[in-house]
């Protein structure tokens, strides 16, 4: 049986869903600059539109982990091995579209950095939640269900309260990857209790509801003069943030889907995602956004992002096919583990 005829396709489609989201919040709060991450939002001049956008996109890195957590990471060299010449290959490919199709002069030292993991904190992370993924599956095979919702629990006491609450962390680090991963793997192995269930029939719903109450909350503290900050309210580890990110995954797998298609565009999305973020081409993108926007409004930035999601995504998955085939790095035909 062939790799894309084993993939579940219904997780290969959120994996798509979730590059869409993570490219449009991209866009959106730097690009159009309508959020309040860059220029301080104002209700007047930026209006609702964007917050709106990037309320129902924030989530797409914690679906990202949490379908990482969903399947498990199997085997690390395999995993590092593929980190590793993804961000080399798409790096430099990134880097020579750049220095070929726009007036940015080559740099050997330029080149070398935008093929290098280290200037991207996601892939760093997800480097690091990887290396220490024995442990993670060695104790979660140790533990019953009941004290693996105890591990969830204090880890998001950790992640949520001292973390976003408190400020000791932002989620853009390694606890707040461990916690996505446990609380993924606890939901995929309680997936009948009442809650699972619930989320199974009504969580694009409930991530619906959660992403206008998202929001509404900015809008609203901020139209009555109680000024939020775009980066402190849209941590990854808001509460509500990971709430919508669990109520959405959990739609999916009760989902059975097969698609060919899917899973074809799906094996493009790590390249899509390095494409987009190596450091010299986010300039260009956001400038190139920020035009667009300008001209067209936000009807540019979707198109925008969808030639960046779809087109650039399809020609990706060619290459790491091929990429695939070559090294032989990806011999499973299973889903793949959130990257």
């Amino acid at each position: 049986m062939t790799k894309t005829q084993t993939r579940e396709s219904q997780f290969e489609l959120l994996r798509l869903i979730a590059i869409f989201f993570v490219i449009m919040h991209h866009l959106v709060i730097k690009g159009a600059d309508t959020v309040g991450y860059i220029t301080p939002y104002s209700y007047e001049e930026h209006g609702v539109s964007g917050v709106i956008i990037n309320s129902f996109c924030i989530c797409a890195v914690n679906l990202f982990v949490m379908i990482t957590g969903w399947f498990g990471i199997k085997n690390i060299f395999k995993s590092v091995v593929r980190l590793i010449i993804d961000c080399t290959i798409f790096g430099l490919i990134s880097y020579l579209v750049l220095s070929t199709f726009t007036e940015h002069i080559f740099a050997v030292k330029e080149c070398l950095k935008s093929s290098f993991f280290t200037p991207n904190w996601f892939i760093s992370v997800y480097m690091m939640l990887v290396l220490i993924s024995p442990l993670i599956e060695y104790s979660i095979k140790a533990l019953d269900s009941d004290k693996l919702k105890y591990i969830v629990v204090a880890l998001l006491i950790v992640d949520v309260f001292f973390g976003f609450c408190f400020n000791y962390n932002n989620g853009y680090d390694l606890i707040h990857f461990v916690t996505l991963y446990y609380l993924a793997r606890f939901l995929k192995l309680s997936c009948e209790s009442r809650l699972n269930v619930k989320l199974s029939k009504y969580g694009f719903g409930f991530y619906c509801l959660l992403a206008v109450f998202l929001a509404a909350g900015f809008i609203f503290a901020n139209k009555t003069g109680m000024k939020l900050l775009a980066l402190r309210y849209f941590l990854y580890n808001n509460p509500l943030v990971i709430l919508m990110a669990m109520a959405l995954f959990m739609w999916f797998p009760k989902r059975k889907i097969q698609s060919n298609i899917i899973n074809i565009l799906a094996t493009g999305v790590f390249g899509t995602f390095i494409l987009h973020t190596t450091p010299y081409v986010i300039p260009v993108r956001n400038e190139y956004t920020h035009t667009k926007f300008q001209q067209y409004g936000y009807t540019g930035v979707f198109v925008v992002c969808c030639l960046f999601s779809v087109g650039i995504n399809r020609v990706n998955g060619s290459l790491t096919k091929f990429v695939c085939e070559k090294t032989n790095y990806l011999k499973s035909g299973k889903t793949s583990e959130g990257l």
